[in-house]
């Protein structure tokens, strides 16, 4: 996706950007060796983002959240990107309905429950929060990701191209992986 000199990135849609990032994503993993693939066992599914995986987008408020779970199930398209509102105090229905929805996957309700409460409490001066469970990742933004701002003076604009946003991303992740594996 190329835009336009002077396009505003707020008008991105957030299914596109959403998409636009899992492919940068990918890409990136993609030049991952095999040797370094092993410093995120036994998450190397989940932190790798392969086909298919449908992606399910929750913007919660006070904080604001945006938190992005990725699911891989092999029945569904590759993909699917369903985007919603949430609150804090609704998790339990938004829990049960992505379990019900994703009932192949067998994924533990308490489990699913850990990664989105951590969500809340991640400092506003994150730039984001990656965990993951078997067959989920969750990556949490403190801030709108298609907006220009960053919590750190020496970089303005860390975090408004998909691709930019999801190479860093992944490259802290794989770093910070192997710290803790040597």
């Amino acid at each position: 996706m190329k835009l336009e000199k002077g396009y505003d990135q707020m008008q991105v849609r957030l299914t596109d950007w959403i998409f636009a990032f899992t492919h940068g994503f990918r890409y990136e993993s993609n030049k991952v060796q095999k040797e370094e693939l092993e410093f995120l066992e036994p998450y190397v599914k989940e932190q790798t983002l392969p086909r298919p995986c449908q992606i399910e987008a929750i913007q919660f408020s006070r904080p604001y959240r945006l938190v992005l779970l990725f699911f891989f199930d092999k029945t569904k398209y590759d993909l699917i990107i369903d985007i919603q509102q949430g609150r804090w105090n609704t998790q339990s229905s938004i829990i049960e309905r992505l379990t019900d929805k994703y009932s192949g996957l067998k994924i533990n309700r308490k489990d699913l429950r850990t990664l989105i409460e951590r969500c809340q409490y991640y400092q506003r001066n994150s730039i984001y929060a990656i965990d993951c469970i078997r067959n989920v990742c969750c990556l949490c933004f403190t801030r709108d990701p298609r907006q220009k701002g960053s919590p750190f003076p020496w970089n303005l604009s860390y975090i408004t191209k998909p691709q930019e946003t999801a190479e860093m991303i992944f490259d802290l992740n794989l770093s910070q992986a192997s710290m803790y594996s040597t």
